[in-house]
């Protein structure tokens, strides 16, 4: 029934319950699966105290930090897209993208031609409230079936 199937995936932490359900629903379906992994503003990665160490504030990043950022940002995704070919899912597409995912994902549903959109609130960048905002903007402007997942 759903022959391609999206989620926004977070790297930060071990993905629970949503991505598996995710995987087990693309094997049913035998669905093309599309993740969708935000890269956040450094700044937001420092927030999350993802950085090996504070750049201080009102101080500009420097290269050093930044590359080694990318690259343990780079090993996480690696490991998520590992775990999800290792589950046997052989039509698999992977997006990354930085900024807004209300706006990112409507433009990437519209021109994907998604079938299911499925959102899930383990997602510490995702929270809460920019979920709703996102649920809600997916069901505004999308005629793609939308299911959260917990």
């Amino acid at each position: 029934m759903y022959k391609k199937i999206v989620t926004v995936v977070d790297v930060f932490g071990e993905p629970n319950g949503v991505l598996a359900e995710v995987i087990t629903m693309s094997q049913r379906e035998n669905s093309e699966l599309h993740l969708l992994i935000n890269k956040p503003e450094i700044e937001a990665l420092e927030q999350l105290n993802y950085l090996p160490y504070d750049s201080g504030m009102y101080m500009p990043y420097e290269y050093d930090m930044i590359k080694e950022n990318d690259e343990n940002y780079q090993k996480d995704v690696d490991k998520v897209i590992s775990k999800v070919k290792a589950e046997g899912v052989d039509k698999l597409v992977t997006t990354i993208y930085s900024g807004s995912t209300k706006s990112f994902i409507n433009k990437y549903i519209e021109k994907n031609s998604m079938d299911l959109i499925v959102l899930g609130s383990y997602d510490e960048l995702l929270s809460k409230r920019e979920l709703e905002s996102v649920a809600k903007h997916v069901i505004k402007n999308t005629t793609s079936n939308l299911l959260i997942l917990r």
